[in-house]
């Protein structure tokens, strides 16, 4: 029994294998591999949020500023997506009374003044198919809504998407009564 218990003792001291702590941190690489990329990808979904929001917000600045005392010496407050495919950019403008003599009520370039220009963040960009008609105006002191210068579009909707993961995508949608939302 002595041998027996001596062997049992050396037997137990001897600690891991090699094989054993290879596959333990390999496994612990896996798992923090897949974190990681669960981590960056959660990130991604929040800056196409946060861009969503904002876009959301300066839509709403414009309806306001619409609103605002003293807009009636501008006829018209709007935002306007630029016109590069894909966009990462986009502004905000007002027409003057005096701009406004051609009774179009959206951007027209040389006879609209830009107030902000933003800048989507990196690896964000607006995706629609065609970004040449996306333009929201309100026309002061209402608002009244103007969907790429008409009342008679019912709701258009912009497209975020991030370059990383193309299944990102948020969608603010704007509707003829002037309703934002995101989806």
């Amino acid at each position: 029994m002595d041998l027996l218990a001596t062997r049992y003792s050396l037997n137990s001291q001897r600690g891991f294998t090699l094989i054993e702590l290879l596959t333990a941190i390999a496994v612990i690489g896996i798992v923090s591999a897949v974190v990681l990329v669960n981590l960056d990808i959660g990130k991604k979904r929040k800056d196409v949020h946060r861009a969503a929001q904002k876009l959301m917000l300066d839509i709403r600045k414009a309806q306001n500023d619409a609103l605002a005392p003293g807009a009636e010496a501008d006829c018209i407050y709007g935002l306007k997506v630029a016109t590069t495919t894909p966009t990462t950019q986009y502004f905000l403008y007002k027409r003057s009374e005096v701009q406004c003599a051609d009774d179009k009520k959206r951007y027209v370039a040389g006879q609209s003044t830009i107030i902000e220009t933003v800048v989507l963040d990196e690896d964000i960009f607006i995706s629609n198919a065609t970004t040449t008609n996306l333009d929201f105006s309100f026309e002061s002191p209402e608002p009244i809504t103007y969907i790429n210068g008409n009342t008679t579009v019912s709701e258009r909707t912009i497209r975020l998407k991030s370059n990383v993961a193309n299944n990102i995508v948020k969608r603010v949608t704007v509707n003829r009564l002037g309703l934002v939302e995101i989806q």
